[in-house]
């Protein structure tokens, strides 16, 4: 049976964490937290019917579009 779980650790990767070199622990971590917002509001995913993780929740506060 496959999962959501499987693939994260593949988008993680390949989508930023070895997307190009960060040259400080700060210029990472603000990498990240694009991405992560991106991956979680804007990215389509296969999983659920194209739609993105935070438009299938019931309690998040709304604010990111």
């Amino acid at each position: 049976m496959a999962t959501g779980w499987c693939r994260r650790p593949l988008s993680f990767t390949h989508e930023w964490a070895y997307q190009r070199p960060y040259t400080s622990d700060r210029q990472r971590q603000e990498a990240f937290t694009d991405w992560i917002d991106w991956h979680n509001y804007h990215r389509p995913h296969t999983g659920v019917a194209g739609q993105t993780p935070a438009s299938r929740a019931t309690n998040h506060s709304g604010q990111h579009t």
